[in-house]
């Protein structure tokens, strides 16, 4: 009898084990988040009532990046996802914001939105983007491809666009260092889309 208590204490001490190792916890490196920010000066004052904008969006970017883990490039066919790195907001939606934001301190003109806000004033053009590559390794290079159409407001077809590969050295070791490439890459399309902005034959 005294011999069955014994096992039996042990297997209740055994099972106690196992179940506290299911139930806590999990130590380990925990995920970090990153987001991409604009490379210009912000936008300096506010535009009058009704003052035609530029709409930036919609900005679609290629499946594969449309995803929280940030994408490496490891070989020409070959993709590698970092579970432990990834954006704090949908990828597609932190773009648009950047290149708003730094279209609004290249053009200071007119009055730059972010497609899909609320705006009071009228369209003088709309901006559509597709980003079909956005990656970059430490110490490595960041690669920025994309391509962009000026649209009607009138008539909603291009009058013009263009397509740019973009790359830039990553001086560092950290992703951050990365992000910030990146972040850069996309002020460097930024400045190319204004360019065209300020060409539009509509303007």
């Amino acid at each position: 009898m005294r011999r069955k208590r014994q096992v039996a204490g042990f297997a209740a001490a055994a099972l106690s084990v196992l179940l506290g190792g299911c139930l806590s916890p999990r130590s380990g490196p925990e995920a970090r988040f990153y987001q991409l920010q604009p490379d210009l000066p912000g936008p300096q004052g506010a535009w009058p009532e009704g003052h035609p904008a530029i709409l930036v969006g919609p900005v679609e970017i290629a499946p594969y990046l449309d995803r929280p883990q940030m994408a490496k490039r490891i070989g020409p066919t070959e993709i590698q996802y970092d579970e432990l790195n990834r954006w704090a907001e949908p990828l597609a939606k932190n773009i648009g914001w950047v290149l708003t934001q730094n279209l609004s301190s290249l053009l200071d003109d007119r009055p730059v939105r972010l497609f899909g806000m609320p705006h009071a004033s009228g369209e003088h053009a709309m901006v559509a983007i597709r980003v079909s590559r956005l990656d970059g390794r430490p110490n490595g290079t960041a690669t920025l491809q994309a391509e962009w159409s000026i649209l009607s407001p009138q008539s909603d077809l291009p009058t013009r666009g263009g397509s740019s590969r973009l790359d830039i050295d990553v001086p560092g070791s950290e992703i951050a260092d990365v992000v910030a490439a990146q972040s850069t890459l996309l002020a460097d399309l930024s400045r190319q889309i204004a360019d065209s902005l300020q060409d539009d034959p509509d303007d």
